[in-house]
């Protein structure tokens, strides 16, 4: 039997909205679907290599949508959500760009583009949590965060409305962290 950690257990619970909310779109499809996968439905997923992103993108595939995984870092982590995605015969292809950066976030849609020939739900994930007390909290830091969790959120919607096909979704993700008021999630706190 498999071992299931808590995180990836947590992560699998996260992702189960994410599938409700695209039900009636995998019921009724969009009406312009040009993608080259089985279901002709395409999805991206940004934040993915790990976690919630991961589990979203391997459930979408398991819905049928051909899927766009997207990290900054953990390549390795995004390569293997791919291949956990085509060993069960679904389609993915997987990109690093950094959602902080606009024209990154264009590539990644121009990828998506490529591989499945548009896209029909988009759901933004990356996101950074960077700690420290307010007296020691780094500007380059909170500039980063902010970078990645509010203007990255911003680049990414952008970029869907405009991509988008008819009857697609765009979903959006944030973080319970919020609740635990901790005196290091502070300036976490101011971007979410």
């Amino acid at each position: 039997m498999t071992q299931t950690s808590r995180r990836n257990l947590l992560a699998m619970a996260a992702a189960a909205p994410i599938a409700m909310a695209t039900a009636s779109l995998a019921q009724t499809g969009p009406s312009n679907t040009t993608s080259s996968s089985s279901s002709g439905r395409a999805a991206i997923v940004t934040g993915s290599s790990r976690g919630i992103g991961a589990a979203t993108a391997k459930r979408l595939a398991w819905e049928g949508y051909a899927v766009t995984v997207n990290c900054l870092v953990n390549t390795d982590l995004a390569a293997q959500v791919v291949a956990e995605i085509q060993a069960a015969g679904g389609q993915a292809t997987w990109l690093q760009a950094d959602v902080a950066d606009p024209s990154a976030v264009q590539a990644l849609f121009d990828a998506n583009e490529a591989a499945f020939g548009g896209v029909d739900i988009v759901v933004s994930n990356a996101g950074i949590m960077n700690t420290s007390v307010f007296a020691d909290f780094e500007d380059a830091a909170f500039d980063r965060m902010f970078a990645t969790n509010v203007k990255g959120s911003f680049y990414v919607l952008r970029e869907a409305s405009r991509r988008m096909r008819d009857g697609g979704r765009i979903i959006t993700l944030s973080s319970t962290s919020i609740r635990q008021k901790r005196p290091t999630h502070g300036g976490y706190l101011l971007n979410s």
